[in-house]
């Protein structure tokens, strides 16, 4: 209801006032105040720990400060290498992955991650993250393992919607596995095939020796397994010993603690020409093993050679 009040003035004199009341069924406050939409609350510390794999640096700074306001710890990789590394030093509740990246791109990454490192780590949900993307971008992120997709430049709400969806049950998930210290013992055993430190401190870190080790260490395994395809046909059992024997030392150097007992038992079979009936299948594991080295010194060479 509203009283308007009208004063009528005629020359010097002062006129009457009148009152007229308008009935309204509405308030006009109120009507403009339902026709707003309430803002997006975005409050709610998210706390999570999260890997930003992104190369460039504005990207980098824009989206860590944003994500620490949700109480995030945030790490940083640069390329698809360096985020895969992370991932195997460290558990995170989830990953914003760019797909185009020098180096390694996010496809690759996101397939190492979810694949190769561990049971674990494969569970870490990965959200591609682009600036365009067509339906074949999209199908490809998928079919690499990764979880869904964001937009660059960020929207808070559409960020904070995916890390809510994505990033709360893999954080519950990661502190009941916390609690079990055989699991954590099975993911420390999961994380690497190869351990370097031996040969890190014999050459002091020096990138370029590292290099062509871990280059001739591949080929030397390679012709190791071609041989053993070969021999082991004929049943040549001196020639077998001889390959064994001689592969066991960069077996050791490397680091490679599931093949090196193996490779120990072939060669006393191989040297003795006894207790041969399990060979093939201890070789056969050796191949398995030499999967994950080979892709494991690759992630190497890459980073080595982009120091």
């Amino acid at each position: 209801m509203v009283i308007l009040g009208i004063i009528i003035i005629s020359g010097k004199t002062l006129g009457s006032v009148f009152k007229i009341t308008l009935p309204l069924k509405k308030d006009l406050g109120t009507v403009y105040a339902e026709e707003v939409e309430p803002e997006f609350v975005m409050n709610e510390p998210l706390e999570l720990s999260i890997l930003l794999v992104e190369d460039n640096k504005t990207n980098q700074l824009l989206a860590k400060t944003r994500l620490e306001r949700w109480k995030c710890t945030v790490d940083i990789a640069n390329n698809g290498i360096e985020g895969v590394k992370k991932v195997q030093k460290k558990m995170y509740d989830l990953i914003l992955m760019d797909i185009q990246m020098p180096v390694m791109d996010g496809y690759e990454a996101s397939k190492i991650i979810k694949n190769d490192i561990s049971k674990k780590a494969g569970q870490i949900p990965i959200i591609a993250m682009t600036a365009y993307a067509t339906n074949a971008d999209i199908k490809r992120a998928k079919d690499s393992g990764m979880d869904d997709y964001i937009f660059k430049p960020f929207k808070p709400k559409e960020l904070y919607n995916i890390l809510e969806k994505y990033g709360k049950p893999s954080k519950e998930r990661n502190l009941r596995d916390a609690n079990s210290k055989q699991e954590d013992a099975e993911t420390t055993a999961e994380k690497k095939h190869i351990d370097l430190k031996f040969l890190v401190e014999e050459t002091q870190g020096e990138s370029s020796i590292l290099i062509l080790l871990i280059e001739s260490f591949l080929k030397d395994l390679e012709e190791f397994f071609v041989v053993v395809d070969k021999e082991f046909k004929h049943k040549n059992w001196p020639a077998l010993y001889e390959a064994t024997h001689k592969i066991k030392p960069s077996i050791t150097m490397f680091g490679i603690s599931k093949m090196g007992p193996i490779i120990h038992d072939l060669t006393q079979k191989f040297r003795e020409e006894k207790n041969l009936e399990d060979a093939e299948t201890l070789l056969n594991s050796c191949k398995e093993i030499f999967k994950h080295v080979n892709e494991e010194l690759l992630i190497e060479l890459k980073s080595l050679k982009n120091e």
